[in-house]
C-alpha cells in the first residue's frame, strides 16, 4: 500500500486546520527521499513549516523566480506566494513575458487583479502543476514526487475547483488550455491522489466525512489514504503493537483490579488516571470505526508521541515516518473483525 502511494507524481494532503497535515508532508517527504525520490514539499501563502519539520534554513529573501529551497539533497521546499507565484505562472506556464511585464508591474494593475475572484487559487495550483510536469519533455522530470500540503479545507477544496471553473467560463486560449492541463493531471489516478488527514474526535471526523464526499462524489478526485494522527497511546501498554481496535486482555483485567483499587487510597487515584486513558482510547476506536465505515480508505493511524519530541518536530517527523513505514493500513474489511470481538466481549 505504501509503495502505490509513493507512486504517483503529486499527493494532496488535505483535512481540517490543526490535525497535522504539514507533519504528515514533511512525513511522507522523508519516507520518500528514503527510497530516492527527488521531493518538492510545496505550502500555500502559509507561515512556513517545513524548516522546522524537516531540518534546513529557508533564504530570508528570495528573488528567483521559482522560490524554491533546498533541505537536503533529495528534497526541497517552497511556500507559494502570490506575487512571485503569479510571476512565474504568466511568463513559465503561459509564455507571456511581455504580458507580465506591461499589465503585472502596473501598481494599479496589481491592486485591480488580486480582486479577481479565483485567480490566485489558479496561479497556486498552476504552480504546484508546472513542478509535477518540469523537465519531462528533457526525459525526466526533475522532481519524482510532488507534495501539496493543502490549506485548511475550505481553501483547499477552492484550489481543487477553480481549474474546473475555467474550463467553464474562460473562452479557448492560454489560460483555458492551462486550466485543461491541470484539471487533467488532478483527476488522473495514475499520478495524483488526495490524502485526507484527521483526528481520533468529533470535530474532525465530521469535517472529514463531508470533505471525502465532496472529493470524491463532487470533484471526482483520485483518493489515497486516511491518516489518523496522534492516536493516544494505551494507558495501560502505551508500547503495544496491537491493533488500534483490539481490546487486550490487560483491559479486561484493569475492571476486575478498579473494584479492588477503590479499597486502596493509594491505587485509587493510579486507577483513575488510567480509566481516563482507557475512555480517551474508547472513544477514538468509535470515531476511526465511524471513518472506517463512512469514507472506507486505507487507514493509518499515527500514535501521539512523548512531549520531548513535540518540541522537536524535526524528531517528531522522523518518528512519524518510522511509525507509518513499518504500519499496515486498516481497511474497511477490518470493520466486521472488531465489531465481532465487540460482541464476543
Amino acid at each position: 500500500m505504501l509503495e502505490h502511494l509513493l507512486s504517483k507524481q503529486l499527493i494532496i494532503n488535505m483535512g481540517k486546520g490543526g490535525v497535522g497535515k504539514s507533519a504528515i508532508s514533511a512525513m511522507i517527504a522523508r519516507v520518500a527521499a528514503s527510497q530516492g525520490k527527488r521531493v518538492l514539499v510545496c505550502e500555500v501563502n502559509a507561515k512556513e513549516r517545513m524548516s522546522q519539520l524537516l531540518g534546513g534554513t529557508p533564504p530570508e529573501q528570495d528573488d528567483s523566480l521559482e522560490q524554491i529551497w533546498t533541505i537536503n539533497e533529495r528534497i526541497s521546499a517552497v511556500n507559494i506566494q502570490p506575487a512571485p507565484a503569479m510571476k512565474e505562472y504568466i511568463v513559465q506556464v503561459l509564455h507571456m513575458r511581455l504580458l507580465y511585464n506591461l499589465v503585472f508591474e502596473n501598481r494599479v494593475m496589481r491592486y485591480f487583479l488580486r480582486a479577481v475572484p479565483g485567480l490566485q487559487e489558479l496561479i497556486f495550483i498552476g504552480k504546484v502543476w508546472f513542478h509535477v510536469e518540469e523537465d519531462k519533455h528533457k526525459g525526466a522530470p526533475r522532481f519524482d514526487l510532488v507534495i501539496l500540503d493543502a490549506p485548511a479545507t475550505g481553501h483547499g477544496l477552492a484550489l481543487l475547483r477553480i481549474a474546473k471553473v475555467v474550463m467553464d467560463t474562460v473562452p479557448a486560449g492560454p489560460m483555458r488550455q492551462a486550466a485543461e492541463k491541470i484539471q487533467k493531471m488532478l483527476q488522473d489516478p495514475k499520478r495524483t491522489c488526495i490524502n485526507l488527514v484527521s483526528l481520533p474526535e468529533e470535530m474532525p471526523t465530521n469535517e472529514t466525512v463531508e470533505l471525502y464526499h465532496k472529493l470524491r462524489d463532487e470533484l471526482k478526485m483520485p483518493m489515497g489514504s486516511l491518516f489518523l494522527n496522534q492516536w493516544p497511546r494505551h494507558p495501560l501498554d502505551p508500547e503495544s503493537p496491537m491493533h488500534p481496535m483490539s481490546k487486550s486482555g490487560i483491559e479486561e483485567a484493569f475492571d476486575t483490579l478498579r473494584v479492588e483499587a477503590k479499597q486502596d487510597p493509594l491505587l485509587w487515584p493510579m486507577a483513575l488516571a488510567a480509566d481516563g486513558g482507557l475512555h480517551r482510547l474508547n472513544k477514538a476506536r468509535e470515531y476511526l470505526l465511524e471513518l472506517l465505515k463512512e469514507v472506507g480508505l486505507p487507514t493509518y493511524t499515527l500514535p501521539r508521541f512523548s512531549q520531548d519530541d513535540e518540541h522537536d518536530l524535526t524528531q517528531l517527523t522522523a518518528s512519524l515516518a518510522k511509525s507509518w513505514s513499518q504500519s499496515k493500513p486498516l481497511l474497511a474489511s477490518d470493520i466486521k473483525d472488531f465489531e465481532r470481538g465487540e460482541k464476543s466481549a
